[in-house]
């Protein structure tokens, strides 16, 4: 998967440089946006599966909120809501070859 929604994710990822370097922000969902998908999981206790789904999401909404990044309205119009839906946000292709 690629688009707005995984460079949004990303954006998030890296304002952690432990978690997702700035560097790969590049709105593909591949390896290195899973494996720190996965590290966020492991942080939060949440089941580390690399999938951004209702639990990771609320996670994150819940940490844009409490960080003042993002209002309750803001992250209603954001394009975040539309990642993980309960199925993997990579394509069916397993990922990508840009190595993020």
């Amino acid at each position: 998967m690629s688009g707005d929604s995984v460079r949004l994710l990303q954006e998030i990822l890296a304002t952690d440089s432990d978690i997702f370097a700035s560097a790969d922000i590049s709105g593909t969902f591949g390896p290195k946006t899973e494996a720190a998908v996965k590290l966020l999981q492991q942080h939060f206790g949440i089941d580390a599966t690399g999938i951004v789904g209702p639990q990771t999401r609320t996670k994150i909404n819940d940490l844009l909120i409490q960080n003042n990044i993002m209002s309750a309205t803001d992250l209603q119009d954001s394009v975040l809501g539309d990642l993980g839906t309960g199925t993997s946000v990579q394509d069916q292709s397993g990922g990508d070859t840009t190595g993020n």
